[in-house]
Order: structure tokens, then sequence, then C-alpha cells
């Protein structure tokens, strides 16, 4: 078997366990909907909560970012300035 059958077997076996999680997500979803006065579900009621727990989380996501923003900027300058004097450096080692 060559490298590029065990790559498309294992491609495969993930797109199925994917299919698998988000078709039973998805009955979950519809089995768990609250049911209005007529007896259909209510998706707005659900879409409702979904999306205010969404929104709940954002608030610490970018509490996330703004932490790591400075962290990355100072590390890349950093870099930038060491590997510019290493290229120096080495444009001016002689032998």
């Amino acid at each position: 078997m060559t490298t590029v059958e065990k790559i498309k077997e294992k491609t495969s076996a993930v797109k199925m366990r994917l299919t698998v999680v988000f078709t039973a997500l998805l009955a979950l979803l519809t089995f768990a909907a609250p049911v209005s006065a007529s007896g259909g579900p209510v998706i707005n009621g659900t879409i409702l909560e979904l999306l205010s727990a969404f929104a709940g989380l954002m608030p610490t996501f970018l509490s996330l970012v703004v932490a790591v923003a400075p962290v990355i900027i100072t590390v890349a300058v950093i870099a930038f300035i060491v590997l510019f004097i290493d290229r120096i450096l080495g444009m001016l080692k002689l032998g």
C-alpha cells in the first residue's frame, strides 16, 4: 500500500467520522428543540439560546487576543532585530 493510498484511506475515515458527528449533532438539536403550543419545534428558541451562548464567549476570546497580541508583536520585533544583526555579521565574516 502506497503512502497516497494510506492518506486517502485516513481522509475517508475522518470524513466518515465528521459525517457521523454532524448527523448526531443535528439529530440532537432537532429532538432537543422545545415544542410550541401547536406541537411543532420552536427553532427560533434554540437558535436564540445558541447565539446568546456564543455571544457570551466572545469577550473571553477578545480578552485572550488582547492579552496575547503584545507578546507576539514583541517576539516578532526581537526576532527581526536578531536576524537583521545576524545577516549583517554574516556578510562581514572574513574567511
